[in-house]
């Protein structure tokens, strides 16, 4: 890295007993039948379903089934069995929403549904709202007819999600009246592109012989991420490539649909990191008339924040800028709590906007690392925007590493992990969760925290905002877990405070809310909670 910050190491520490319980987004017996069923990895946004409404809606996946006709069944033993059952038609992309700043939510019983040619939606959601609010968009990874073609049920959707769906709500987020799907389709005959609208491709005839049909194949993509810009709406994922392994060569694509329409088309410039090894999710920012990208990148054996950006004044002829790091070791890795190992996805979050006091524009990424000893941190890098190449560090933006805020010995008996950073209000206000797993616990708790700089020293205000509990967790292999991928951090409106104005914030993510009535190889009784606080 270059620039390594003088700031040093300084820390507020405000510990909460905690306040309120969370909020029940999703498990509440007033919610149907969620309370039997999973949700996990929450993603939030704010809409307007009118000029005086404001619209969270919670996203999520959503594991619960119509009673009379369920598209996933569990044979033997209920949920907490060994075997599992998918059958066309299953769709994961569900969410709730509230109209009182996220102090109730009510839960939408009528999730997006695969239209015509795909047969599942499956998952990693990702929210956008447009500018004025009222056009939300909602992303979930899916698998087309093509790739389904078994007349029975099957196992694992995995290895059917060759493509991606985009839902549109036109009142704020409170229901979705529109979905189309998309892939990136190369036909299996002749490896040319051909349109995913179709599962065959047509063949022209060789002279003197007859045509022919092949498949329209698509890319298994893992992740969503959608950003808006004026009226245009942008995707992106990580395309894992040939034979459904998510391996480090394959590209992140991102798409774009304009003029608030759902017709989304891969970018000219389709791959910001194209020279460098891949890895997780990335994820998208638009600030002023810049599309950001961060992902996790590769290089021997190691693995780094990386950022890119897009002038979306070029149209057309925009191409992406170097790809460069902007930060240093991120744990690539899972996390021991108690006698489970929680897998865990993106390590990174991301934001842009201005300095506390206004004065620059800024990329700052929050990250996990993890000591010599093998205990997880989070860390902080602040990088002045246009993003600059280091002259010492080649490939490296020219960032600092922020101590105060984070560290290895801001909490010494814990590890910290799953952090998410967000900026907003005037003046801008940079606060960030993450989850704590104190030493010899057993359970995960939720803190927030407060990036402060004063009198050039950091500071972080930090509290604990979820007690911890020991995780409704679900087994995927060996001696690995699954209790949700991921939570988000959602500015709201600011209320006026003085002649400021204070954000408030919320933040969605896995709870248990009654024990763990039900755990197997497929699911458990995970669901979503969210806490809200003042900034």
């Amino acid at each position: 890295m270059g620039g390594k910050s003088a700031i040093g190491v300084v820390s507020v520490a405000v510990l909460c007993g905690c306040g309120d319980p969370p909020v029940e987004v999703t498990g509440d017996p007033t919610q149907g039948d969620t309370r039997y069923y999973e949700q996990a990895e929450a993603v939030a946004s704010l809409g307007k379903s009118d000029e005086l409404t404001e619209v969270v809606t919670v996203a999520f996946n959503d594991r619960t089934q119509d009673p009379d006709d369920p598209k996933i069944t569990y044979p033997d033993g209920g949920p907490s069995g060994i075997h599992r059952n998918l059958y066309h038609g299953a769709s994961l992309m569900g969410w709730s929403y509230s109209v009182d700043n996220g102090a109730h939510f009510t839960y939408s019983e009528h999730r997006v549904s695969p239209p015509n040619g795909w047969a599942v939606i499956w998952g990693d959601p990702s929210l956008a709202a447009s500018p004025s609010g009222f056009n939300v968009y909602f992303a979930n990874l899916a698998g087309s007819d093509v790739v389904f073609n078994s007349d029975g049920p099957i196992v694992d959707a995995s290895p059917t999600l060759d493509g991606f769906c985009v839902a549109k709500s036109i009142n704020g987020g409170i229901d979705f009246q529109d979905v189309k799907c998309f892939k990136k389709g190369v036909c299996s005959n002749t490896g040319n592109p051909c349109t995913g609208d179709f599962p065959q491709c047509f063949v022209p005839a060789p002279i003197g012989g007859t045509p022919s049909f092949g498949t329209c194949n698509g890319a298994f993509y893992d992740g969503t991420s959608l950003a808006t810009w004026g009226s245009d709406v942008f995707f992106a994922a990580k395309n894992c490539g040939p034979g459904m392994g998510c391996v480090g060569d394959n590209p992140f694509d991102v798409w774009r649909a304009t003029g608030n329409t759902l017709d989304f088309s891969p970018l000219p410039d389709l791959h910001p990191f194209d020279n460098l090894a891949t890895w997780n999710h990335p994820r998208l920012k638009v600030h002023g008339n810049r599309l950001y990208v961060v992902g996790t990148t590769e290089h021997g054996g190691v693995f780094w924040p990386t950022a890119a950006s897009l002038d979306l004044t070029q149209g057309e002829a925009a191409t992406w800028s170097p790809p460069l790091r902007i930060g240093a070791n991120l744990y690539f890795g899972d996390v021991n709590i108690g006698d489970k190992v929680l897998r865990l996805a993106n390590q990174f979050s991301y934001d842009v906007g201005q300095s506390e006091n206004g004065e620059q524009t800024q990329l700052r990424v929050a990250y996990t690392r993890a000591t010599g000893g093998g205990r997880l941190f989070i860390e902080y890098s602040v990088c002045a925007l246009p993003l600059i190449e280091s002259p010492d560090l080649p490939g490296f933006a020219q960032c600092s590493n922020e101590t105060g805020w984070g560290g290895p010995n801001r909490n010494p008996n814990a590890d910290e992990f799953s952090p998410e950073l967000r900026v907003s209000g005037t003046p801008p206000r940079w606060r960030a969760i993450w989850k704590v797993n104190p030493s010899g616990v057993g359970a995960v708790a939720v803190y927030r925290g407060n990036l402060i700089t004063s009198g050039g020293v950091n500071l972080l205000g930090a509290g604990q905002l979820v007690a911890p509990q020991q995780p409704c967790a679900f087994h995927i292999q060996g001696n690995q877990y699954y209790w949700g991928d991921y939570d988000d951090l959602l500015p709201l409106t600011p209320t006026p405070t003085g002649f400021q104005e204070a954000p408030h914030w919320l933040t969605p993510f896995t709870q248990n809310f009654d024990g763990c009535p039900f755990a197997g190889e497929w699911t458990a009784a995970m669901h979503v909670g969210a806490v809200t606080f003042d900034g």
